[in-house]
């Protein structure tokens, strides 16, 4: 899982991605 440099803005699609796999 490669994480976007913007992670640390795009905290909110974190769990969207958890609840995913």
């Amino acid at each position: 899982t490669a994480l976007p440099p913007v992670s640390v803005h795009s905290i909110p699609w974190l769990p969207v991605q958890l609840s995913k796999r």
